[in-house]
């Protein structure tokens, strides 16, 4: 969740964690999809683009102080 938060200031621990388990390849892949699925999210909340139905009810996860 932290590069939703700060993805300047991400600390080495989770970067070490998942070394433990993922190749550098591996962690390159999941950050870009993680990324972009926050990229494509601020895009809509920026555009004022509404949850689908589906979420109704629904809280986020990620919560940002603009």
């Amino acid at each position: 969740m932290q590069i939703g938060v700060d993805a300047n200031r991400v600390p080495i621990h989770p970067w070490t964690r998942l070394k433990q388990h993922w190749t550098e390849a591996q962690i390159v892949d999941a950050t870009f999809v993680i990324t972009t699925y926050i990229s494509a999210s601020k895009f809509g909340d920026a555009l004022g683009v509404g949850l689908e139905s589906l979420f109704d009810g629904t809280a986020p996860i990620l919560h940002v102080n603009h």
